[in-house]
């Protein structure tokens, strides 16, 4: 019985699950028997924004990851995960210009790619480059229903404007 339910998985599935077991496991051990499924790379340590629930707008800018370091680590993270969830994290992942080619990259290799961002820098040219990179999945964070509400807890007017039009432009270049 578990294993047809087993096969009726996708590979992913059976991977977590199989995942899940190990680290189980791995609480009666002095290692972890298992390997991440999931990563989070951060491509940029800088945003824009001065959100209250946020401390990183007060920290001087720092450089952003570049495009070959990112193809080192998704390179040396795929040759020992194998496929793994990878996830584009910041500050901003999308004040790094290079952002929508280290996705591509990833993608490539058969990585899931996902990136939570703000949504306010996402454009028309953004949004084709965005959809054209095949990013897997995007989070667009939206902190209230209006905009009084979400552009106080951001610090900035304009982000609720700025998020929902993010959601619009993915869905029309998506569509």
């Amino acid at each position: 019985m578990v294993i047809s339910r087993v096969m009726s998985v996708s590979n992913l599935g059976v991977k977590l699950a199989c995942q899940e077991f190990l680290a189980r496991w791995s609480k009666n051990r002095d290692r972890p028997l298992n390997k991440p499924i999931l990563v989070t790379l951060e491509v940029t340590p800088n945003c824009f924004l001065r959100c209250k629930q946020c401390d990183i707008w007060k920290i001087p800018k720092q450089p952003s990851l570049s495009l070959e370091k990112a193809e080192i680590i998704i390179d040396k993270l795929h040759d020992w995960l194998g496929g793994f969830y990878l996830s584009f994290t910041g500050g901003e992942p999308f004040m790094n210009l290079k952002l929508p080619q280290m996705i591509t990259y990833a993608e490539s290799k058969g990585i899931i790619t996902h990136v939570n961002s703000n949504g306010v820098l996402v454009n028309q040219k953004l949004g084709r480059q965005i959809v054209a990179s095949k990013l897997s999945a995007i989070t667009i964070s939206l902190d209230g229903a209006k905009a009084k509400t979400h552009d106080r807890l951001r610090g900035v007017p304009g982000t609720l404007a700025g998020a929902l039009r993010a959601i619009r432009v993915l869905k029309e270049f998506a569509a």
